[in-house]
């Protein structure tokens, strides 16, 4: 469907479940925030770009709310942090190619 706010996606996770995440926030161009639900707590993660003198930096911002965000932040938010810059560094890369194609 349409990337808008109040959209979703499904992802699944190397062995864990498949999670709905919804689009909360959308500015086109500079920045989206997306929202999981869980049990107790609701991770935010929100996706921005922006432009410097040096280039275009890259941001993003993960945020774990909720009475049970302790636990959600050990089981999941952790992992999700640990993995953004192998993420970024993607993002880079697949720009580049669009860019260069």
């Amino acid at each position: 469907g349409a990337f808008a706010a109040g959209a979703h996606f499904i992802l699944k996770p190397r062995g864990m479940d498949a999670v709905k995440i919804v689009i909360t926030e959308l500015n086109p161009g500079r920045s989206f925030t997306d929202c999981t639900t869980f049990f107790g707590a609701q991770m935010f993660d929100t996706h921005a770009m922006v432009e410097t003198s040096s280039g275009l930096e890259l941001i993003n911002i993960l945020e774990v709310r909720g009475p049970l965000a302790w636990l959600w932040v050990y089981l999941v938010a952790r992992h999700v942090a640990h993995t953004v810059p192998q993420e970024m560094e993607a993002l880079v890369q697949k720009a580049a190619e669009v860019k260069h194609a």
